[in-house]
Protein backbone atom coordinates (compact mmCIF):
# COMPACT_ATOMS: atom_id res chain seq x y z
CA UNK A 1 0.00 0.00 0.00
CA UNK A 2 2.99 2.34 1.16
CA UNK A 3 4.16 1.34 -2.37
CA UNK A 4 0.88 2.56 -4.18
CA UNK A 5 0.35 5.48 -2.39
CA UNK A 6 4.24 6.53 -3.11
CA UNK A 7 3.35 6.21 -6.59
CA UNK A 8 0.59 8.66 -6.66
CA UNK A 9 2.20 10.80 -4.83
CA UNK A 10 4.83 10.85 -7.25
CA UNK A 11 3.09 11.33 -10.11
CA UNK A 12 1.39 14.63 -8.30
CA UNK A 13 4.41 15.68 -7.00
CA UNK A 14 6.43 15.41 -10.01
CA UNK A 15 3.91 18.27 -11.78
CA UNK A 16 5.77 20.69 -9.51
CA UNK A 17 9.37 19.06 -9.67
CA UNK A 18 9.22 16.94 -6.30
CA UNK A 19 8.96 13.71 -4.99
CA UNK A 20 5.93 12.55 -3.69
CA UNK A 21 7.48 12.66 0.10
CA UNK A 22 8.67 16.39 -0.90
CA UNK A 23 12.06 14.86 0.86
CA UNK A 24 13.46 12.63 -1.89
CA UNK A 25 13.13 9.60 0.32
CA UNK A 26 10.56 7.97 -1.53
CA UNK A 27 12.95 7.08 -4.05
CA UNK A 28 14.06 4.29 -2.19
CA UNK A 29 10.92 2.47 -1.10
CA UNK A 30 10.88 1.00 -4.31
CA UNK A 31 13.97 -0.54 -4.01
CA UNK A 32 13.06 -1.52 -0.48
CA UNK A 33 9.52 -3.04 -1.54
CA UNK A 34 10.99 -5.01 -4.39
CA UNK A 35 13.31 -6.48 -2.06
CA UNK A 36 10.44 -7.66 0.22
CA UNK A 37 8.23 -8.92 -2.15
CA UNK A 38 10.95 -10.99 -3.91
CA UNK A 39 10.96 -13.45 -1.25
CA UNK A 40 9.13 -15.36 1.00
CA UNK A 41 8.83 -12.32 3.40
CA UNK A 42 6.62 -13.51 6.20
CA UNK A 43 8.22 -12.73 9.47
CA UNK A 44 11.19 -10.87 8.45
CA UNK A 45 14.27 -9.88 10.19
CA UNK A 46 13.63 -8.84 13.79
CA UNK A 47 13.56 -5.21 15.58
CA UNK A 48 16.62 -3.18 15.20
CA UNK A 49 18.41 -5.67 12.73
CA UNK A 50 16.36 -5.65 10.11
CA UNK A 51 17.36 -2.37 7.89
CA UNK A 52 21.37 -3.07 8.57
CA UNK A 53 20.97 -6.59 6.53
CA UNK A 54 18.20 -5.00 3.77
CA UNK A 55 20.25 -1.94 3.29
CA UNK A 56 23.19 -3.73 2.80
CA UNK A 57 21.61 -5.87 0.57
CA UNK A 58 20.17 -2.85 -1.25
CA UNK A 59 22.93 -0.96 -1.45
CA UNK A 60 24.95 -3.69 -3.30
CA UNK A 61 22.40 -4.21 -6.08
CA UNK A 62 21.28 -0.60 -6.30
CA UNK A 63 24.08 1.12 -5.66
CA UNK A 64 22.00 3.14 -3.05
CA UNK A 65 23.35 3.53 0.16
CA UNK A 66 20.52 3.19 2.91
CA UNK A 67 20.36 3.55 7.09
CA UNK A 68 16.50 3.50 7.39
CA UNK A 69 13.98 3.95 5.13
CA UNK A 70 12.08 6.81 6.37
CA UNK A 71 8.66 5.35 6.35
CA UNK A 72 8.22 3.87 9.28
CA UNK A 73 5.57 1.08 7.70
CA UNK A 74 7.89 -0.20 5.44
CA UNK A 75 10.60 -0.34 8.37
CA UNK A 76 8.34 -2.29 10.12
CA UNK A 77 7.83 -4.51 7.73
CA UNK A 78 11.79 -5.31 7.34
CA UNK A 79 11.88 -5.65 10.54
CA UNK A 80 8.81 -7.80 11.59
CA UNK A 81 7.47 -9.04 7.97
CA UNK A 82 3.89 -8.83 6.59
CA UNK A 83 2.76 -10.83 9.81
CA UNK A 84 3.86 -8.29 12.08
CA UNK A 85 2.67 -5.82 9.54
CA UNK A 86 -0.42 -6.39 9.86
CA UNK A 87 -0.60 -7.00 13.49
CA UNK A 88 1.06 -3.67 14.33
CA UNK A 89 -1.42 -1.66 11.72
CA UNK A 90 -4.42 -3.63 12.96
CA UNK A 91 -3.50 -2.57 16.51
CA UNK A 92 -3.01 1.09 15.01
CA UNK A 93 -6.11 1.30 13.26
CA UNK A 94 -7.61 -0.19 15.85
CA UNK A 95 -7.02 2.65 18.61
CA UNK A 96 -7.67 4.94 15.80
CA UNK A 97 -11.06 3.38 15.28
CA UNK A 98 -11.64 3.38 19.05
CA UNK A 99 -10.76 7.16 19.35
CA UNK A 100 -12.72 8.21 16.63
CA UNK A 101 -15.81 6.75 18.15
CA UNK A 102 -15.17 7.91 21.84
CA UNK A 103 -15.01 11.25 20.07
CA UNK A 104 -18.98 10.79 18.79
CA UNK A 105 -20.17 9.20 21.60
CA UNK A 106 -18.88 12.11 24.64
CA UNK A 107 -21.12 14.76 25.76
CA UNK A 108 -20.15 18.10 24.89
CA UNK A 109 -18.49 18.89 28.06
CA UNK A 110 -15.88 16.03 27.36
CA UNK A 111 -15.84 16.62 23.47
CA UNK A 112 -12.57 18.75 23.71
CA UNK A 113 -10.32 16.36 25.80
CA UNK A 114 -12.03 13.30 23.64
CA UNK A 115 -10.68 14.64 20.67
CA UNK A 116 -7.26 14.59 21.71
CA UNK A 117 -6.54 11.03 21.22
CA UNK A 118 -8.14 11.23 17.57
CA UNK A 119 -5.66 14.00 16.99
CA UNK A 120 -2.50 11.68 18.47
CA UNK A 121 -3.72 8.87 16.46
CA UNK A 122 -4.05 11.05 13.20
CA UNK A 123 -0.35 12.46 13.40
CA UNK A 124 1.04 9.08 14.51
CA UNK A 125 -0.27 7.49 11.63
CA UNK A 126 0.73 10.41 8.81
CA UNK A 127 4.16 11.13 10.66
CA UNK A 128 5.22 7.01 9.83
CA UNK A 129 4.67 7.71 6.58
CA UNK A 130 7.20 9.92 6.59
CA UNK A 131 9.55 9.47 8.68
CA UNK A 132 10.78 5.94 10.57
CA UNK A 133 8.59 6.85 13.73
CA UNK A 134 7.18 3.32 14.92
CA UNK A 135 10.12 2.07 15.73
CA UNK A 136 12.01 4.45 16.86
CA UNK A 137 12.91 3.96 20.67
CA UNK A 138 12.21 8.03 21.59
CA UNK A 139 10.37 10.61 19.88
CA UNK A 140 6.88 12.02 19.33
CA UNK A 141 5.63 8.11 18.73
CA UNK A 142 7.32 7.48 21.68
CA UNK A 143 5.16 9.88 23.97
CA UNK A 144 1.66 9.90 21.54
CA UNK A 145 0.46 6.56 21.57
CA UNK A 146 0.93 5.78 25.47
CA UNK A 147 -0.81 9.45 26.17
CA UNK A 148 -3.49 8.40 23.01
CA UNK A 149 -4.29 5.34 25.26
CA UNK A 150 -4.42 6.54 28.42
CA UNK A 151 -6.56 9.73 27.67
CA UNK A 152 -9.08 7.47 25.58
CA UNK A 153 -9.10 5.08 28.45
CA UNK A 154 -9.81 7.71 31.13
CA UNK A 155 -12.54 9.36 29.06
CA UNK A 156 -14.26 5.84 28.88
CA UNK A 157 -14.15 5.37 32.66
CA UNK A 158 -15.56 8.77 33.23
CA UNK A 159 -18.12 8.23 30.73
CA UNK A 160 -19.06 4.16 32.37
CA UNK A 161 -18.82 6.02 36.08
CA UNK A 162 -21.98 8.86 34.99
CA UNK A 163 -23.65 6.51 33.06
CA UNK A 164 -23.68 4.19 36.52
CA UNK A 165 -24.49 7.37 38.63
CA UNK A 166 -27.98 7.44 36.39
Amino acid sequence: MALTVSGLLNQLAGLFGRSGDLTGRSTYWPFIMAFLNGGSFVVGYGYAAGFRYVGRLIADEAQLALGEAHNGYIEMLVSFGYLGGFIIIGLHLLLFWQAARLLFRVPPHVSKMAALPLAFMTVILFNAYIESVILAPAGIYAILLPIAVALRAQITLQLNAEARRR
